[in-house]
C-alpha cells in the first residue's frame, strides 16, 4: 500500500512539472494589461502634482512592463534625439552602466490606443516582422517597457517602447 501511494505521488508530481505554465505564458503574464491612455493620463496628474509641490523633486523616472492593445495606424519616423535621450537617461538610471539605447531603438511607429494617437519606440531586432505581420489598421498586441521620465525643466517623456508584439 505505501509503494502505491509513492507511486502515486511520484506520478501526480511529475503530471504537475509537466503541465506548468510554457515559457511563453509565463512571460506573457509578467507584462500587465494597461490603457495606454490611461497610463498618460495618471502620468500627467502625477506631474502637474509634483510641479504644486515646490518642496518636491521634480526630477523623477519609472519604469515598467505592460501590455498594450492597439491599432497600427501604419506611419513610421526616426525617434526623435530627445526622446532618445530621454530613453537613455532612464535606461541609465535604472541600469547604471547600460549600454545605450540607440543601436537597439532606431525607429518609433504610430498606434492609435483608446482613440489617441501614440508613438512607440520598436526594437530593431523586432521591426522586420513586424513590418511583415502587421499592416495598416490592424489591431496589435504590444508587449512594452513603459519608460517615463519629468525633469527639473518639468518636460514629461511617456514612452512605451515596444520589445515584442501579437496579432
Amino acid at each position: 500500500m505505501n509503494k502505491t501511494l509513492l507511486l502515486f505521488i511520484v506520478l501526480l508530481a511529475f503530471a504537475k512539472v509537466s503541465s506548468a505554465q510554457d515559457p511563453y505564458e509565463k512571460w506573457d503574464h509578467d507584462f500587465r494589461p494597461l490603457s495606454a491612455l490611461d497610463v498618460i493620463r495618471f502620468e500627467r496628474n502625477y506631474a502637474d502634482s509634483v510641479e504644486r509641490d515646490s518642496t518636491a523633486d521634480a526630477y523623477y523616472t519609472r519604469l515598467d512592463s505592460c501590455k498594450i492593445t492597439a491599432h497600427f495606424m501604419g506611419v513610421k519616423r526616426k525617434i526623435l534625439p530627445e526622446v532618445l535621450e530621454s530613453m537613455n537617461r532612464i535606461n541609465q538610471n535604472f541600469y547604471p552602466g547600460a549600454n545605450k539605447l540607440d543601436p537597439v531603438f532606431k525607429n518609433e511607429y504610430l498606434f492609435e490606443c483608446d482613440e489617441t494617437k501614440i508613438w512607440m519606440p520598436i526594437d530593431s531586432d523586432i521591426e522586420l516582422a513586424f513590418n511583415q505581420e502587421i499592416t495598416k489598421g490592424k489591431r496589435v498586441f504590444l508587449y512594452c517597457m513603459f519608460l517615463n521620465e519629468h525633469t527639473k525643466d518639468k518636460k514629461l517623456f511617456n514612452n512605451f517602447m515596444i520589445s515584442e508584439f501579437r496579432k
